[in-house]
This record gives structure tokens, C-alpha cells and sequence, in this order.
């Protein structure tokens, strides 16, 4: 019995020893397993690269005794979508900044501790020794292991790129895949019909940029398909589109919305899998262009939601504010839709019937799809709703895109030397005055301009007005057969600007008006010549009114203070003998016996064209960049 007593307690003993042995074993092999595996050590080394291309220098200041960084704040990151594809892609639950100091970590999550207390026991694992190392990442991973790596910050610097204006005109050839001029565009655009137009020289538009983005989105300033049902919209343009030459692959885009019965669903298109050359335009980036903040298609309806894109100059949203040619802020994005000239846009569809094109993005709880209409608003129709077509977004790197030059907006300051042809100083305009010290009559040297149309980034051309009359007055057209346009004016025109270098010859323009359901047209050949030669200078035109602020439009006349009051009995006058400042001609005829003028109330009006003493010259150039600085226009 005894026996038997001492040989159970030998088995015993033995097997406690090796169910000890093997409990050690099986801990090491759990360990080695769920504690700083490969994938998890090669996981946070992807996030801290991430992490020395981010400035970290907020994030760092912030930490006491760990920051929670699952969740990519835009508090810490910029690159926050970045940052989400690296945590979801490594499968991690949560991701930890803090000092490379265990102990520490330890004695704050034993205060507080929001994780799993494997969490802490694995903390306790880590190896801090390396002094030369002053913070560290820990994760837990949703397959229950952890990992962790001490990390010194090591800003890289990241690259940047240029930054296109939203809206600039930038020209590309399709077929050849190279930048190309606005004079082959308008080469192609003459002898084709432009809606439906997919090849040679084309206008596009710059969408959304950023320095840090190494391609930039450009849509076409038409559609290639007139009327399309919105189920095919992508693939039909995409057919068109193919065969474009030069073009970088869109992304994949995924919208989250709910159905009909307000369930989660999404709308997607897989650009960059299926190969795609062009994509749509999403409801979201048109609201990002006109400034329309909040606004989201996973969230907008119809009902109260839709608006027209110039609605942030109206009383609201839904209030249409552009309503003739040329007034919108945003014509690019609805140009040559059947008349569209109407609400705003720069220029009529040519005949074809398309009242807008499709954007990507689907209404929630319907089955509507967001549009752009030829009247300027983002609206929703049913998807096989006609005359709405495609206009595509494609994308170009960057070391395709033209140079960028200064951008020079409506109504900036120019100081410009007619006699040198180059920049000016401000202090030198103001002393080039008349003996009633005053601008009006000077027409020599260093003078006050306005800038009249906005010169984007890839233009090299400013188009710009004298800040004063070079003449009270002058004629029209003594004969007022205006259907000849005009006559004593041009000659004017000639004497006062042909002595001026430095400007560039403007192009002919032809002007037609309707009287009496008459139409009738006439050109005035700044850049062929008449009798005198070519042109040095052109008229303001009275649509160019509609892009800009009354007050600096009529300095310097009659009734115009120096604080842009209309103060009519001040009596400014610029020429001994004459009070007579009342505005300035435009090169635009009203009728077959009056045109249009600019009013020293900042107004366009009309007069009859015999009438010298209804309007002065105010001559408008056209300069090279490379003649001007930005500092000119400050």
C-alpha cells in the first residue's frame, strides 16, 4: 500500500512538471504568435512612414500620456483619407501614440483604461530600452494580437505641385495628347458642331486642386453625348472617350445613400478597375465649387436641396441671380446647354437640344440623379429623363499642364507706362496728372488701369481699362447709321492710343443687335485695320458690365466721389471749359440710332450716337504678363 502511495505521487509530480513545462511552452508559442507577429511589426512600419510625411508636430504637443489616433483626425492629419486606408487595410482596432516609456502607459491605463486588458499585458511585454527613440506606436489588431514600435519623428517635407484656380481654361488636344492653344480650339470649335464634338483641340476646366495632388481633374466646357438615359451615362461616354491619348485612370468612386425604403445602400462605378479615360462629375464636387457648405448627396433631396450655382449671391440658394449672357460665376459649368446664355452662361448651345448632362451622384430615398440644367442649377430628374447628356472629367498630370502665371481678377490695380510699355508705380500715376490735377485727358506715360476680365493662371494675357477718360467727349457716329457700327469714335481711338507700346493688337470684333425685328451686324477690325491700320486699344463692351463692380468703372467722371458716392453737383471736371463727365462710350449700338454708354452712376445707358456730349473714350488694352508683376495689382 505503501508502494503504491510513493509511485502515485511520483506520477503526480511528474505530470504537473510536464503540464508546467508544456503551459510555458504553449504561453511562448501564444506569445510569439499574438505579440509582434510579422504582418503587425510590418503593419506599423507603413504607418509610421505615413506619419514622416504628415506634419506630426500638433499630435506630438497634444500627447500627455497616449493620443488614440484610430480614427485619422483632421485634428492631427491632413492626409486623412490616406490615413484610413493604411488602419483599415492592416485590419487595426486601435492604434496608440505615446512616449517610448512603458511604465508610463502602464501606470495611465491602470487609472483609465478604455481596451481590453490584454491591452496592458501586452504593454507590459514591450521592450523600451532604446533611449534614443522618443515615442511609440502600439496597436491591437481585430484578429486579438498586438504589436508595437518605438518611432522618432522625421518630417519629410512632402512633395508639392502647382495649384490650378478652380475654373481655369486649360486647352488639350485628345488626340495627339498635348496641351494645345485657345486658337486651335476655337480653330475646331468654327468648323464643327460643338455639342457632341470629342476630338482635336478642346476646352477644358481645372476642377478642385491641391499642392499636393501630382494630377489635376479637368471637365470638358461641353457634352460628347446630347441626350443619354443616366444607366448608360458612363459607359457611353466611356466608349467616346477611349480612345483619348495622354490621360491618367480616375478612381474608383463609391457613394453612400439610402434606397427607397431608407436602407443603407451605395452607388458605385469602378473607374480605375474597369480602365475608364473619363468619369463623371459628382453633385458633391459642384457644391464644393460654388462654396455650397453642408451640402451632401448622401443627405440632399430634391425638394430642399437643389440650387442654382450662383444661389451664394442671391437672398438664397433657390434664387436665381443670373439672368443674361455672360453673368454667371460658374457659365463654364453649363456652357453651350440650349439657352443657357439666358441664366448666365458664356455661350448658346449651336442647335443641338441638350438641357443639361448627368453628374454620378443618385438622390437619397429616390431614384432620381443629380444634374446640371441649362438654367444654372443642380437638380434631380428620373434617369431616363431626355436631352440631358455627358460631359466628361478627365485627369492629367501635372508635367502635362501649362505654366502658371499670376492670376489677375476683375477690378484689380495696374500701373502701366503706355510709352515704355512695362510696369509702373503707383506714386508715379498719381503725379501724371492735368493742371486741375486730375487724370482725365492724360493719355501719355505712367497710368491707373483696371483689370476688365479675369486672366486665369495658364493666360499670358491681361485685359485692362484706363482709370479715366482720355477724351470728355466725342462722337459715335454723327450719321447714326449704326448698323455701320462706329465711326468719329475709332478715329478717336486711333489719335489717343497708336503712340502706346507694349500692347497687344486686339482681335476683330463683330457685334449684332436687334431693332424693330431687324437684325443687324457689324465688325470693328481692331486687328485687320481700317484706314488708319490696326488697333492699339479696343471699347469697353457694355456685357463686360455684368462681371464688374460700378464704383472703379466710372472714377474720375462727373458726380463721382472719391468715395464712390454719386454726388452729381460736386462738378468734377477734368478740361478747362467742360463739366460735361457724364460716362463713356461702349463699342455696343442699342438701335439704329443710339448706343450703349457706361453712366457716372456706374449703369449702362443708352444715347443718341450724334450726341458728342454724351460720352467720352476710355480706352481698354491688352498687355503681356511678362510686362507686369503681381505686385502691381496689389
Amino acid at each position: 500500500m505503501t508502494e503504491a502511495f510513493i509511485v502515485s505521487a511520483i506520477v503526480l509530480t511528474a505530470l504537473v512538471l510536464i503540464y508546467a513545462q508544456f503551459a510555458r511552452v504553449n504561453r511562448g508559442y501564444t506569445d510569439a504568435y499574438y505579440y509582434n507577429n510579422v504582418n503587425g511589426i510590418y503593419a506599423l512600419n507603413q504607418i509610421s512612414t505615413y506619419l514622416n510625411d504628415e506634419d506630426i508636430s500638433v499630435l506630438a504637443s497634444a500627447l500627455t500620456s497616449y493620443v488614440d489616433i484610430t480614427n485619422c483626425s483632421e485634428t492631427y492629419f491632413t492626409k486623412t483619407s490616406y490615413c484610413n486606408i493604411l488602419i483599415s487595410s492592416a485590419n487595426i482596432k486601435h492604434l496608440l501614440f505615446t512616449y517610448n516609456n512603458k511604465d508610463f502607459l502602464i501606470s495611465s491605463l491602470s487609472m483609465y483604461n478604455p481596451y481590453d486588458l490584454r491591452m496592458q499585458k501586452f504593454i507590459k511585454t514591450v521592450d523600451d530600452s532604446d533611449s534614443t527613440y522618443n515615442y511609440m506606436l502600439v496597436a491591437e489588431f481585430n484578429d486579438g494580437s498586438y504589436a508595437a514600435i518605438p518611432y522618432n519623428y522625421e518630417y519629410n517635407e512632402p512633395v508639392t505641385y502647382a495649384v490650378y484656380p478652380t475654373g481655369t481654361p486649360i486647352y488639350y488636344d485628345v488626340d495627339a495628347g498635348r496641351i494645345c492653344s485657345e486658337t486651335e480650339s476655337e480653330a475646331n470649335y468654327a468648323s464643327n458642331t460643338v455639342m457632341g464634338l470629342s476630338e482635336g483641340c478642346m476646352r477644358f476646366y481645372t476642377l478642385i486642386d491641391n499642392k499636393y495632388k501630382s494630377t489635376i481633374d479637368l471637365i470638358l466646357d461641353h457634352n460628347v453625348t446630347v441626350a443619354t438615359a443616366w444607366g448608360n451615362a458612363a459607359s457611353e461616354m466611356n466608349s467616346i472617350t477611349a480612345e483619348w491619348e495622354g490621360l491618367e485612370t480616375p478612381d474608383n468612386y463609391t457613394q453612400n445613400i439610402l434606397d427607397t425604403n431608407g436602407n443603407p445602400t451605395t452607388n458605385s462605378i469602378n473607374y480605375k478597375d474597369l480602365g475608364y479615360n473619363s468619369r463623371l462629375i459628382t453633385a458633391d464636387e459642384i457644391a464644393r465649387i460654388v462654396g455650397k457648405e453642408g451640402w451632401s448627396s448622401e443627405t440632399a433631396s430634391k425638394n430642399t436641396d437643389k440650387f442654382y450655382l450662383d444661389g451664394a449671391y442671391g437672398t438664397t440658394w433657390q434664387t436665381q441671380v443670373a439672368r443674361y449672357k455672360g453673368a454667371s460665376h460658374y457659365g463654364w459649368l453649363y456652357s453651350y446647354l440650349s439657352g443657357c446664355e439666358n441664366f448666365g452662361c458664356d455661350i448658346n448651345g449651336d442647335g443641338t437640344n441638350s438641357l443639361g448632362y448627368w453628374t454620378f451622384s443618385k438622390e437619397t430615398k429616390s431614384v432620381n440623379y443629380w444634374l446640371i440644367l441649362n438654367n444654372g442649377m443642380l437638380d434631380s430628374n428620373g434617369s431616363g429623363q431626355g436631352a440631358r447628356g455627358t460631359r466628361p472629367v478627365i485627369r492629367l498630370s501635372k508635367a502635362k499642364m501649362p505654366e502658371i502665371k499670376s492670376v489677375y481678377e476683375v477690378g484689380q490695380i495696374v500701373y502701366f507706362d503706355v510709352r515704355k510699355g512695362k510696369a509702373c508705380t503707383e506714386e508715379e500715376a498719381a503725379a501724371n496728372v492735368n493742371a486741375n490735377g486730375i487724370p482725365t485727358g492724360i493719355k501719355d506715360n505712367c497710368m491707373k488701369f483696371y483689370v476688365v476680365k479675369e486672366s486665369p493662371a495658364t493666360s499670358n494675357k491681361v485685359e485692362m481699362i484706363l482709370d479715366h477718360n482720355t477724351r470728355v467727349t466725342v462722337i459715335w457716329n454723327s450719321t447714326q447709321i449704326n448698323e455701320n457700327g462706329p465711326v468719329e469714335i475709332l478715329t478717336a481711338l486711333h489719335e489717343d492710343t497708336d503712340s502706346w507700346v507694349g500692347t497687344i493688337t486686339p482681335e476683330n470684333f463683330t457685334y449684332t443687335f436687334t431693332k424693330s425685328s431687324t437684325e443687324y451686324s457689324y465688325t470693328i477690325p481692331y486687328k485687320t485695320g481700317d484706314d488708319n491700320g490696326p488697333f492699339k486699344a479696343r471699347l469697353y463692351r457694355n456685357n463686360e458690365l455684368a462681371f464688374a463692380s460700378n464704383t472703379w468703372l466710372v472714377d474720375n467722371l462727373k458726380g463721382h466721389g472719391d468715395d464712390n458716392s454719386y454726388n452729381y453737383s460736386d462738378g468734377m471736371c477734368a478740361i478747362s471749359g467742360t463739366c460735361s463727365l457724364n460716362g463713356y462710350w461702349t463699342s455696343d449700338a442699342n438701335s439704329t440710332k443710339a448706343a450703349w454708354r457706361v453712366d457716372r452712376n456706374g449703369m449702362n445707358g443708352t444715347t443718341t450716337t450724334e450726341n458728342g456730349w454724351s460720352g467720352g473714350l476710355r480706352p481698354v488694352i491688352i498687355v503681356d504678363k511678362d510686362n507686369l508683376t503681381q505686385e502691381n495689382g496689389d
